[in-house]
């Protein structure tokens, strides 16, 4: 038996039933020894029943082998369970990066004879194959065993510098990648889709170029035959025209070629380096080869492969489990396409890390800016997401994991209903951010601060009020506003902001109604809202903007005058028109200056025009 259990915990002992046929007159074994992983059967030939896995090769391991060797009598690896994730321990299965399709029966119950006969779960699957460019270096093209993958990572990766890297046929390259491009949108009709009638069966590329050179300026260009000539666009035209940029001069016979063949174009350069999962949809392998273009993606299937996981169970388990794999790989390993279970369940946790109190970070860019995204990566140990597994370097698949956990927590969407709905399910306890939601189907308000938000209102004697129109998404008939509550604290230099709200509407009444629910709210948080020159403490006054509507009247000066003649504007505009006391007026704010730095902060925080639970959660 080989591995490095020692180093690593105890040596793992096979408790297995010899059966095999002993020769007559040496009484040694006819045949290579073989462990039965499976149960044992006195009522079949050498306890054996039909389907029986088999290994004639165990290897202990301290972790669940990503690409597992494979042989044609099958290689098995023993894990103990102690040194395992517990997500990897009860999935052992998709930690292997092949072997996606169930057989002989999938998944059942059974007791294995290697491990002393107790219950386990048997899983067997099928190597699913994968896909490859057609010109695939033919070093890379091999059956693999899996028994030297150091070897063949290492001549994957020369290709790929080899193809990707050389700088003598760079250019060359990056001018064929241009021209099929060009290419393909002529193949799918979409180069003169801006044309009066589309692109028809008379619109063929050309390339073109002027007589007389006109110094480092672009001189050739590729056109529709239908375009004006001269490589400048006439007006109402819209018939495709690209300038060729300079820097492919040198390449033009190779550009015409491909421009301009009707005919496939052979490929004299097979030596590409693209393998994927078998499940990906892509046709080519988008890198050009020679004059050929892009590869067109080849699919393996059929992989005479099995694997067999084996996980203990009952109440007693076996501390070990077993992966098998039987066969022989007739193509090259497949791309690392699974992410371990327990890097799957970190990056969900991180994800929900703050669901409870709404401040969760549900959108790609915010979560990535979030505290909680740093703690994770701080958690893996790791100072980038490639590091923690190489799938987190795309972040597409973050945009997935983001998705399925709002179809899981936010099963109303990011619009009002899912404000409602989230309102109701997480934000009644004493730490809630939404304090109340209004929803008639016609108006919208939801009002939101924290406890300590609520408590500054006592140690403030003005505040300011704005409402912004670039936080919330817009959609037809349904538009929701910000309005910021700031002010100045205490010493504090920087606006602090002390409560938030969320409206469909701009009326008075609306606005009535939202300072209502506000100090309802705020009374509700035993914060009681008085009013100096009705109580004789508390605020003193308050500032926001001119109702923008009002103002913009007719473009007479005579409304601008009368407009401003109003009391509760004039006011505003002169001590002489206000009854506030001299110390008062004058300790108002003059602007709204303040409050509009905090949408600054909120935009910068959480984006433009964003969903509306997003906005509310940001």
């Amino acid at each position: 038996m080989e591995g490095n259990g020692a180093a690593n915990g105890p040596m793992f002992e096979p408790q297995d039933v010899d059966t095999r046929v002993l020769d007559a007159v040496t009484g040694e074994p006819t045949e290579p020894r073989t462990y039965l992983l499976s149960t044992y059967s006195r009522g079949h030939r050498r306890g054996r029943p039909p389907g029986a896995v088999i290994a004639e090769r165990i290897i202990q391991v301290s972790a669940i082998p990503r690409w597992p060797e494979s042989s044609p009598g099958g290689t098995a690896y023993v894990i103990p369970i102690g040194g395992l994730p517990k997500e990897d321990a009860e999935r052992p299965w998709d930690v292997l990066q092949y072997g996606n399709h169930l057989f002989g029966g999938g998944e059942y119950k059974a007791r294995s004879a290697i491990l002393g006969g107790t219950e386990v779960t048997i899983r067997k699957s099928a190597c699913s194959g994968i896909l490859h460019c057609r010109h695939l270096a033919p070093e890379l093209l091999q059956p693999a065993i899996y028994t030297n993958l150091d070897a063949y990572w290492g001549a994957l990766e020369r290709v790929r510098i080899r193809t990707t890297q050389n700088f003598a046929t760079q250019g060359r390259q990056e001018a064929i990648s241009w021209a099929w491009s060009i290419k393909k949108d002529y193949d799918e009709k979409k180069a003169c889709k801006k044309a009066p009638h589309g692109q028809g069966d008379t619109c063929i590329p050309g390339v073109h170029s002027n007589e007389a050179p006109q110094g480092s300026r672009a001189n050739s260009w590729v056109a529709c035959a239908l375009a004006s000539a001269g490589g400048r666009s006439r007006r109402g035209d819209n018939h495709q025209k690209e300038w060729i940029p300079s820097k492919f001069d040198p390449f033009l016979s190779e550009i015409r070629q491909i421009i301009t063949s009707t005919q496939p174009l052979p490929c004299i350069d097979n030596n590409c380096h693209v393998v994927d999962k078998i499940g990906r949809k892509a046709k080519t392998c988008e890198f050009g080869h020679d004059l050929s273009g892009p590869g067109e993606m080849v699919k393996v299937e059929h992989c005479p492969v099995r694997i067999t996981s084996i996980r203990p169970r009952g109440e007693n388990p076996a501390p070990w489990i077993i992966i098998n794999s039987k066969g022989v790989h007739n193509h090259p390993p497949p791309p690392e396409s699974k992410v371990p279970p327990s890097a799957k369940k970190s990056a969900n946790q991180a994800l929900s890390k703050n669901a409870g109190n709404g401040q969760q970070k549900t959108e790609l860019r915010q979560f990535q800016h979030s505290v909680h995204y740093d703690d994770w990566l701080d958690s893996n140990g790791a100072a980038t997401a490639d590091e923690v597994t190489p799938h987190f370097v795309n972040h597409g698949y973050f945009g997935h994991l983001i998705r399925r956990s709002n179809a899981i927590d936010r099963p109303y969407g990011s619009s009002r209903e899912g404000v409602e709905h989230e309102w109701r399910t997480l934000h009644q306890g004493p730490n809630r951010y939404i304090q109340s939601v209004i929803s008639t189907g016609d108006d919208f308000m939801a009002i939101c601060f924290t406890q300590s938000q609520a408590e500054l209102w006592g140690q403030i004697g003005t505040f300011q009020v704005d409402m912004n129109f670039k936080k919330v998404h817009r959609k037809l008939a349904r538009e929701e506003h910000e309005v910021i509550f700031g002010a100045r604290v205490g010493l504090e230099t920087q606006f602090l902001v002390l409560a938030r709200a969320y409206m469909s509407s701009q009326t008075a009444v609306a606005y009535e109604a939202l300072f209502r629910e506000l100090f309802r709210c705020l009374n509700a948080c035993r914060v009681v809202v008085q009013w100096k020159h009705i109580h004789g403490e508390g605020l003193y006054g308050v500032t926001m903007d001119q109702d923008a509507a009002a103002i913009k009247g007719d473009g007479a000066l005579k409304g601008w005058i009368d407009h401003k003649k109003k009391s509760y504007i004039s006011c505003g505009l002169s001590q002489a028109y206000t009854l506030m006391p001299p110390l008062v007026w004058n300790a108002l704010s003059t602007d709204t200056n303040g409050v509009e730095s905090l949408h600054q902060q909120s935009y910068t925080a959480g984006g433009r025009y964003t969903p509306l639970l997003s906005a509310i959660r940001s």
